[in-house]
């Protein structure tokens, strides 16, 4: 099968076994790779998984690390994922006898409501909004 491709590809930076992948040595050199290859340079960071360590306090670091790398002038970096909620943190599905806590996740931890949206602000103004 052949295909032109989708001219709107990007690659999503989150982190792996050897640790975090949004600060900007990290994003220059998945840059790099992706001109190498032909690609255009596209990236898009979640904020959570391994560039979060996994923890939900940590996705404001990242979001405002990308927001300053993309207002200093990296037109690479076309998006950012947050792992959100109603209410931050996370939960434990059970067995069924306690009941869960409405918008609360019971998967991966996750930043609350407030959270979000004071980031979301603070990236539109950032970015001249």
């Amino acid at each position: 099968i052949d295909t032109r491709g989708n001219p709107w590809g990007h690659v999503i930076l989150r982190g792996g076994r050897t640790g975090s992948n949004y600060r900007p040595r990290a994003v220059a050199a998945a840059m790099s790779e992706l001109e190498a290859a032909g690609l255009p340079p596209r990236l898009v960071v979640d904020c959570s998984h391994a560039n979060a360590n996994k923890k939900f306090r940590n996705q404001a670091r990242v979001w405002r690390s990308v927001i300053k790398q993309h207002a200093a002038g990296n037109p690479a970096l076309i998006g950012l994922m947050l792992e959100s909620n109603l209410h931050e943190g996370n939960q434990k599905l059970g067995d069924g006898s306690s009941p869960l806590k409405y918008g609360v996740s019971i998967t991966d931890e996750c930043i609350g409501w407030e959270e979000t949206e004071r980031l979301l602000r603070e990236g539109y103004a950032l970015l001249g909004g």
